[in-house]
């Protein structure tokens, strides 16, 4: 008997957590109390089948009994794979099957394979049909081939990523490859290919990223199962990258570990999995090309928020080595899923956006959109350089060294946010469990880490973006071990309500409970609190509309006006907006028929501030050997940032309105400076209202 995905998930969460309080282990994980009670009676029940105790709770505290805490490591081990529970989770695990078997495939063995009725896998396989189709694959029958699959044999490799990517969000990559090890090839060891590439890395002096090494290795049987299947195709552009690149020397050794003898196309398709998870230093063939896209993005940035010289060094040297491996997945379409994808969009939901339009120069070179995945791993990068800018160096008496081996960028923000929650420790940041084991045990005190490994010193395991109560937790873990560290200030929110009662009637005390729960524990980052709306510095007497034919300079001139008669700029401040259209082209035409104007606070910012011109006749953006029709403009959007923050909210709602072309459309054909303001107000209360 073993226990259900469900409850397993549950428990192990609780575990993990190390919290009794029953608020606190809801506000943790995000459910409500109705959810909490359902999930301790169904892991219960579970833990009575297999004769083990259960959890009992008191006074708001769930107990956790020591006969329980002794056997945890076997309970834990009772895990039930249910193929049948998720009816998304079915079409994955469809779909890896069809794409792997040599079988002739009837319903009939997804019937036996999936544990479930004829019609639910019909219902099944019109999921799975809509599903691939979006990357160009036909689930097709015949009564010869059975279900069989149609398409580019990338566009079908890449689905296998994706789905082994989405499945892991209940199950290990260790689960999923036991579900199918019958139908790899025998000979195919997953442990020997581990020392392999581990002993090529070594000997090479390649920086991975350990935990896309993993899923690069558990890839690699799926990837033989279809060589005699399909041939992934490459361009000449792409085989000439691949081909020049020092890595393809070992990735034909390699291709004759795994398989043998490999085709041409089969060894660049191993090699451009295996750049995905490499860190970008010295084996990168052209390092000034990849240096001046940082270059290029990074300026793209200081165009929108003001970057201070301190640690931009460090700053480069981290976008560089995320920046390498990232380019090699977009130009090879390597699926790659971020898990923190939805908590870095709420927590920088501001810079997520503006870190999108800085990307512009990655954008133009590898030719395709970025995904929102890969956005976010970008905007780690910025934000923890924000947060850092203003720190103030203090004596620490505690040194913890912060393990995150998902990667540069997991951990920088991990690190970032280490140094939030105990700011009076010394975080050392890396990536590489390695790198520990020939540090010096003296060098550090304790060790954060997304994963748990062997050490002598005391390890914490924390997820890279904490929020309040997370950050509670972990620093109440860390004060119990450690005296130097002061507990945090928990509050008590029932004896708060006990206090409001003196003094007020109070309607409905749970909810108000409730209330102030989200309100102490969800809280978003202080910064955002004091950032002002794009219709709060975008006032309608900051809109004007113009008549005449200008030149782009003079166009500029004129958008700044308003800006210049309140005092929120000087007139340097506008010669030096010109100077950097002159120096790097007219990066400012952020849209179409758009241009976002602005420089560097110093050069002559007093106050915070927007304008808005509105030009009837166009005016041409374009240097003297372009013809791009979207440099035609017709707005220009003056901004004058004093920092690179307060700004942020209004440079996101700006942007939000720039990404539809049908709004840029509408402000276009406006003539009147209130009907503007009136538009580009309700175009901001949608786009918050969708936000909601």
């Amino acid at each position: 008997m073993m226990i259900k995905g469900s409850s397993y998930n549950f428990l192990k969460l609780i575990i993990e957590s190390d919290e009794r309080d029953i608020n606190r282990i809801c506000l943790l994980h995000k459910i409500n109390k109705k959810q909490f009670w359902y999930e301790l009676s169904n892991l219960n029940d579970e833990l009575k089948k297999i004769d083990e105790q259960i959890i009992t709770y008191d006074k708001g505290k769930i107990i956790i009994g020591k006969k329980l805490i002794d056997r945890l490591d076997i309970v834990l081990a009772y895990r039930k794979i249910a193929l049948f529970e998720s009816p998304r989770d079915r079409i994955y695990f469809l779909y890896i099957y069809i794409s792997i078997t040599d079988e002739f495939l009837s319903t009939s063995h997804f019937v036996d394979f999936l544990s479930i009725s004829r019609n639910a896998v019909m219902l099944d396989l019109k999921r799975l049909r809509e599903w691939t189709k979006y990357e160009g694959v036909e689930l097709l029958y015949s009564r010869g081939r059975g279900y069989y699959l149609q398409g580019e044999e990338r566009s079908i490799r890449k689905l296998i990523e994706k789905a082994i990517y989405k499945l892991q969000d209940k199950y290990t990559l260790k689960d999923i490859y036991i579900i199918y090890e019958d139908f790899f090839d025998s000979q195919f060891n997953i442990y020997r290919m581990y020392n392999h590439i581990s002993e090529y890395t070594s000997l090479n002096n390649i920086d991975i990223i350990y935990d896309r090494m993993e899923e690069f290795i558990y890839f690699l049987p799926y990837i033989n199962a279809r060589i005699n299947k399909g041939t992934p195709k490459f361009s000449s552009l792409e085989k000439n990258i691949l081909e020049i690149h020092p890595i393809h020397n070992i990735a034909l050794e390699l291709s004759g570990k795994i398989y043998g003898n490999a085709s041409r196309d089969e060894i660049l398709f191993l090699e451009s999995r295996f750049l995905g998870v490499i860190q970008g230093d010295s084996t990168v063939p052209v390092v000034s090309y990849f240096k001046k896209i940082v270059d290029d993005i990074i300026f793209q940035m200081q165009i929108l928020i003001p970057l201070d010289s301190y640690n931009l060094k460090e700053l480069k040297k981290t976008l560089y080595q995320h920046l390498v491996p990232a380019y090699y997945r977009l130009k090879f379409d390597l699926y790659y899923h971020n898990p923190l994808l939805d908590k870095i969009k709420r927590d920088y939901e501001e810079l997520f956006e503006l870190t999108r339009i800085a990307l512009q120069p990655l954008i133009k070179v590898i030719n395709k959109p970025i995904s929102e995945s890969e956005i976010a791993y970008f905007t780690i990068h910025f934000g923890g350089y924000l947060k850092s800018e203003n720190r103030n160096k203090v004596v620490e008496k505690l040194r913890a060294l912060a393990v995150c081996p998902n990667g540069i960028s997991s951990s920088l923000i991990m690190a970032t946010t280490l140094r939030e929650t105990f700011p009076e420790m010394e975080i050392i940041n890396t990536h590489n469990i390695e790198d520990v084991k020939h540090l010096d045990s003296d060098s550090y005190d304790l060790i954060f880490s997304t994963t748990y490994f062997a050490t002598t010193k005391k390890i914490y395991i924390t997820s890279p973006i904490l929020n309040g109560i997370e950050k509670d937790v972990i620093r109440e873990k860390v004060s119990n071990d450690f005296k130097q560290i002061k507990k945090p200030q928990v509050i008590n929110t029932s004896d708060l309500v006990t206090i409001i009662e003196r003094h007020v009637t109070i309607n409905n005390k749970k909810e108000l409970i409730d209330d102030l729960n989200s309100y102490i524990y969800n809280r978003n980052f202080v910064y955002k609190k004091e950032m002002q709306t794009l219709t709060d510095l975008l006032v309608e007497k900051n809109i004007r509309i113009s008549n005449k034919q200008l030149t782009w300079r003079e166009a500029i001139r004129e958008a700044s006006k308003p800006l210049l008669e309140n005092n929120s700029i000087d007139d340097a401040y506008v010669d030096a907006m010109i100077e950097t259209v002159e120096k790097i082209g007219p990066y400012i035409v952020l849209a179409p028929k758009v241009a976002v104007p602005h420089a560097r606070p110093e050069r002559g910012v007093n106050k915070l501030g927007i304008s808005l011109l509105k030009l009837n006749k166009e005016v041409d953006f374009n240097t003297d050997e372009e013809e791009d029709p979207d440099r035609l403009v017709k707005l220009i959007f003056v901004l004058a940032a004093v920092d690179g923050e307060a700004h942020l909210k209004a440079l996101m709602q700006l942007s939000r309105i720039l990404d539809e072309e049908k709004y840029i459309d509408q402000l276009i054909n406006l003539n009147n400076e209130s009907d503007i303001f009136n538009r580009i107000n309700k175009l901001v209360n949608k786009g918050e209202d969708q936000n909601d």
